[in-house]
């Protein structure tokens, strides 16, 4: 095989590996801030009972917490 042809296939293979690695960190940065999105709307607009056993639990209130996934791109 003639060296530069070697050459442009090892480094077009370099290449889709770089371009994979980088698809697939965008993918993670997406998701953590998703995830972020959603808690820091669930904090902000939450409201709590008490159920059976006493316990407290908190639940969003679902029209704001739509609305605030909505300004933040969610």
């Amino acid at each position: 095989m003639n060296m530069k042809i070697q050459k442009i296939i090892i480094t077009l293979v370099w290449l889709a590996f770089l371009a994979g690695g980088l698809f697939l960190g965008l993918q993670r940065v997406d998701r953590f801030l998703k995830l972020k999105a959603m808690g820091d709307c669930g904090q902000s607009s939450h409201y709590q009972i008490k159920d059976k056993s006493g316990a407290l639990v908190s639940y969003p209130v679902k029209e704001v917490y739509e609305k605030c996934l909505k300004e933040k791109g969610y």
